[in-house]
């Protein structure tokens, strides 16, 4: 029961992604009920800004995957030297 394609593995793992910032968006915006020091309300906030706390949560968790992915360069374990220029 795997995925068909590559394709589509790329797509639920962005979907995801997006899911765990919009997750995030809100958690950052309506911070004050983590207080448990009033009733729970959300937030005076319109959906732009949940749009805008989105997209930033979603690029930094894309950058975050990318420096991850990153690799060393391989280091020679001697020098070696060109015959022909020495």
């Amino acid at each position: 029961m795997g995925f068909q394609t590559r394709s589509s593995r790329f797509v639920l793992r962005e979907v995801l992604l997006v899911g765990l910032a919009a997750a995030a968006a809100f958690v950052f915006i309506n911070h004050d009920n983590l207080y448990l020091s009033h009733p729970f309300r959300l937030a005076d906030a319109r959906i732009e800004s949940y749009a805008l706390a989105t997209a930033m949560i979603y690029l930094f968790l894309r950058l975050v995957i990318v420096a991850l992915e990153l690799r060393p360069p391989r280091s020679h374990e001697e020098l070696v030297r060109c015959p022909e220029c020495g």
